[in-house]
């Protein structure tokens, strides 16, 4: 793993209930860091389409040891122009893949 390849910037959220009803909900930065995005492995497409996703893509980071762990819950900021309008959930979580160090993260588009 090379630095010089985390050349995307996102940024974690997490959902905070703001009023008594359900959509009462705001985005509360967590975590903002910069990744290594790249394509899809067959293992990374079979849980997107298990969890009925059809679209998604698989994302390294550094490990922030206690700073910061990527929890399910989580939403995620591209910050691309491509993406810049969509939410991204969490869908699969590797802790010390590639190698130690490192975590793996499958994400796709929030409905």
């Amino acid at each position: 793993m090379q630095f010089k390849n985390f050349n995307t910037y996102l940024t974690f959220y997490d959902m905070v209930k703001t009023g008594p009803y359900p959509d009462d909900l705001e985005e509360k930065e967590v975590y903002s860091c910069k990744v290594e995005k790249y394509d899809n492995s067959i293992k990374d497409r079979q849980v997107l389409t298990t969890n009925g996703k059809t679209q998604g893509f698989t994302f390294i980071m550094r490990d922030a040891q206690r700073q910061f762990i990527p929890k399910y819950q989580h939403t995620i900021k591209v910050k691309d122009y491509r993406f810049e309008t969509q939410l991204f959930n969490i869908y699969d979580i590797r802790f010390d893949k590639p190698k130690a160090g490192y975590i793996t993260v499958v994400v796709a588009e929030n409905e």
